[in-house]
């Protein structure tokens, strides 16, 4: 039977009410408005700004992104590998990787590595034996280089600094995977990428993707906002504080405009709803996966911490059946997903 958008919202609203009134019969609160936007400086250049975020232990341990709720994270490994348990790597080392132990020692290219923590999870794991990695910020190359000398894993990974819209890959190489970990929403020119993925392909490589691919520039639709912002204002004002702006609570969500995006990243979200159709060109494309972020992704961005105490398990469990049904029914497509490549 399908669930009309109506009849969901009324009994997700009337659990919200619930949940409110018995969170404010027991926490004070002070309630303060929040600012609309924070931005990075101005004329700030991409690979600056991606360069401060991963060099930076706060940005990423402030709980404010939506996966960091461990419900939220049980839910994405559950969509991607069918066991909360079971996150994305294992999945697609246990599916796509170990079957090409076959073939012998197991090289990957990755793409947008960051400062490299997952290239070298999977080589301390034992997924994976060599990995060539390749990213756009100079200091996050020479941190994860860095790393990898610490470690004593230089001769099993490398990472070069390039800009992945025009460079090419040396024509010689070849790789039984690659990976793409949320990096190809940041290309522009993905035909050319794509293309040059293809080339470094052999016959049996797998292109590993766990990616968004919601609205360009993360515009969010009127109707995902709609929804958005109607959970939050039944939302008692604790859980709507902000964690990066102490004593601020968040009103009402909206993406930042499309201008001051350019102004602060241009690269974010720049094609993310042409990444797999441009794939296919080069691509087929199977076991696609997706694992919503519609709604939870923006929802509970600034305020992830917030709903990690026990006593909020319940509501966590409600807005991720309120997002999962939306995205099972159609009313609202997924904004992120994963899925997996192999040459045409």
């Amino acid at each position: 039977m399908r669930i009309t958008r109506n009849g969901l919202t009324r009994k997700v609203v009337t659990g919200l009410r619930l949940v409110k009134a018995r969170v404010e019969d027991r926490i004070p609160f002070i309630r303060r408005a929040f600012p609309a936007t924070v931005s990075a400086p101005e004329g700030a250049k991409s690979q600056d700004i991606w360069a401060q975020r991963h060099l930076d232990p706060n940005y990423w341990n402030s709980l404010i992104h939506w996966g960091q709720v461990p419900q939220v994270a049980a839910y994405i490994n559950r969509r991607i590998s069918g066991d909360p348990t079971k996150d994305v790597f294992d999945y697609a080392a246990q599916q796509y990787l170990a079957p090409l132990r076959k073939n012998g020692p197991i090289s990957m290219l990755s793409l947008c590595t960051g400062v490299g923590q997952i290239e070298i999870s999977l080589v301390q794991r034992g997924y994976v034996d060599q990995i060539v990695g390749y990213e756009y910020s100079e200091e996050c190359v020479a941190a994860a280089n860095q790393t990898v000398r610490d470690l004593g894993l230089a001769d099993k990974i490398s990472f070069f600094q390039a800009d992945l819209n025009k460079s090419t890959f040396p024509p010689d190489q070849r790789f039984d995977a690659i990976l793409n970990e949320a990096g190809l929403h940041h290309i522009q020119n993905l035909e050319h990428l794509m293309a040059q993925c293809r080339q470094v392909c052999k016959p049996h490589t797998v292109f590993i993707n766990h990616e968004y691919i919601g609205p360009n520039h993360h515009q969010w639709t009127a109707k995902q906002l709609g929804y958005i912002n109607h959970i939050l204002s039944i939302l008692p004002p604790e859980l709507r504080r902000s964690l990066t702006n102490p004593g601020a609570i968040h009103e009402k969500k909206a993406p930042l405009s499309k201008a001051k995006i350019l102004l602060i990243d241009p690269t974010e979200g720049v094609r993310s709803q042409d990444i797999l159709q441009v794939m296919k060109e080069r691509f087929v494309i199977s076991d696609y996966k997706p694992f919503g972020g519609s709604i939870l992704h923006m929802l509970l961005n600034d305020m992830a911490g917030n709903f990690i105490a026990p006593e909020h398990a319940t509501l966590v469990e409600l807005l991720i059946f309120f997002e999962e049904s939306l995205m099972d029914e159609g009313v609202l497509p997924p904004d992120f997903a994963f899925w997996v490549g192999t040459p045409k």
